[in-house]
């Protein structure tokens, strides 16, 4: 019978072999390495050992980015790419212009050989009308503070001829008859700026490494980058403190902590009243015509919001949670929850409609109409109600009058409302000014991330991230933030807008 080679010292996979002598002063070795490792030990609990909340870990590694890699500014800039990014949507799928975020700044990218010819400065006449678009755009934004510099740039192909010397002078001539043209159609000069870089800032290599033209890269290089920026006087100065926080008190606001959104509304009606029996809270539905997002009962009280936030985060993950911040200048243009209606039938003929409405009225007592403005198929409704709670109850009542075919509750069509999400983290809260904004710089100098102190009540203050656009940067920030450090507890917010 085969022994297990790895336990069988007669069968071993190593063959014999006789041991060195042991020198009696080995062990020295071994103790002062230990002694060494400990003592190590020692120091790194030492440096330790004074971290209070006002004194904060380095978050460089937590952000995936070094202080000295790039530091944010306080500007609008995401507003104002939303806003390009409408006004210019055709332009953008025609493959004419790019549109994109370079750190604080937001580059409008042209193809030089869309608007000019080769070797030449003079704009094309037939691609005004494109530059026309972007100044539109420009002027039309609800930004007008922002800074404008045109930049040419070509690819690296020689020029030598009487008016361009050299690349240099052809990409400022450029920059600077794009400049003229926005200053002659009301672009105001004090905005302007132009540059020439020449072929000094390749967005892709001219040639491959044998040294060969690569055709295609070099027209990606022949470019006129139109940069909108705010000017120095907010960029943040090294080494001050608070250089990076703006104090921010937002008045006119309601908040609600949103658990989800769903494409059905039975569906979200399903998740309101399991959230309702779990937690004891209300909750309302509103759509934006894409989704129907539910929400707790909307309150003035930020502070009261986090609570239930707390309490839900207990029956719901906190990476999939929001807080909404309604915050509307004017509070009538405050998106309302959808309200109900019960629909109990549809004719292709208005008088059949008419027809049930009445046999209702006789037969059942049911209150009935034809669905506001519409049109063939002619809607029978009842409602509208505006708790779900109530529709659902006045569903079981037709059906127990022995109205069962065809009933089902919908949402009334108008009571939707047009909203979209700006996302952002909070990353601390605290009554203690002095101490959040301690926080606030420390984060801010270390990792580049732009943060915000934001005042909503008397005598709280939130520390919270730079505005993100997109929601699966937010969850992979949110989740880096909630893993690597135990002293911050982040919160996805959901600023809504229109």
């Amino acid at each position: 019978m085969n022994k297990d080679p790895y336990i069988d010292p007669n069968n071993s996979m190593y063959p014999d072999q006789d041991l060195e002598d042991v020198d009696d002063d080995s062990w020295q070795i071994s103790y002062l390495d230990i002694i060494t490792i400990v003592l190590g030990f020692l120091i790194i609990l030492l440096s330790f050992s004074d971290f209070t909340d006002q004194n904060l870990f380095s978050v460089s590694g937590l952000f995936k980015a070094d202080v000295e890699e790039t530091r944010f500014v306080t500007t609008p800039i995401n507003k104002i790419k939303k806003q390009m990014d409408i006004a210019l949507i055709d332009e953008v799928a025609d493959d004419k212009i790019e549109i994109k975020r370079e750190l604080n700044d937001l580059v409008i990218r042209l193809k030089s050989d869309e608007l000019y010819l080769s070797g030449s400065a003079t704009i094309n006449t037939e691609s005004l009308n494109l530059l026309d678009e972007v100044i539109k755009a420009i002027q039309k934004n609800a930004y007008n503070d922002f800074k404008i510099e045109v930049e040419g740039h070509t690819d690296n192909t020689p020029i030598s001829t009487s008016a361009f010397p050299s690349n240099w002078e052809l990409s400022t001539a450029r920059a600077t008859n794009v400049v003229k043209y926005f200053k002659g159609m009301g672009i105001d000069a004090s905005r302007l700026k132009a540059s020439g870089y020449a072929d000094s800032q390749p967005l892709v290599p001219n040639e491959d490494p044998q040294g060969n033209p690569i055709a295609k890269n070099k027209a990606k290089n022949r470019r006129v980058d139109i940069r909108l920026y705010y000017g120095a006087q907010a960029e943040a100065e090294p080494n001050t403190m608070l250089a990076n926080v703006s104090t921010q008190i937002l008045t006119n606001c309601q908040f609600s902590v949103q658990i989800g959104g769903f494409e059905s509304l039975n569906n979200s009606i399903n998740i309101v009243q399991s959230a309702e029996n779990l937690s004891d809270l209300s909750f309302d539905i509103y759509s934006n015509n894409t989704l129907f997002s539910i929400r707790t009962k909307a309150d003035s009280s930020l502070s009261r919001t986090l609570e239930n936030y707390e309490a839900l985060s207990a029956f719901y993950s906190r990476d999939q949670m929001g807080l909404i911040h309604q915050c509307y200048q004017d509070p009538s243009q405050t998106p309302s929850p959808v309200e109900y209606q019960v629909q109990l039938a549809s004719f292709i003929n208005q008088s059949y409609a008419n027809r049930y409405i009445r046999e209702l009225k006789d037969q059942y007592e049911i209150d009935a109409m034809i669905e506001p403005d519409s049109s063939w198929p002619y809607k029978v409704v009842a409602g509208p109600y505006k708790e779900h709670w109530r529709a659902n109850d006045k569903i079981q009542e037709f059906k127990d009058k022995g109205i069962t075919k065809n009933i089902f509750l919908r949402d009334v069509p108008n009571s939707a409302s047009d909203y979209y999400f700006d996302f952002q983290l909070q990353l601390k809260r605290t009554q203690n000014l002095n101490q959040i904004q301690v926080t606030a710089d420390r984060i801010s100098s270390t990792s580049g991330l732009d943060v915000h102190i934001k005042e909503f009540e008397d005598g709280v203050y939130y520390a919270v991230s730079d505005t993100l656009s997109n929601w699966t940067q937010t969850t992979e920030l949110f989740s880096t933030v909630q893993k690597d450090n135990s002293s911050l507890s982040p919160v996805i917010y959901l600023i809504e807008e229109q």
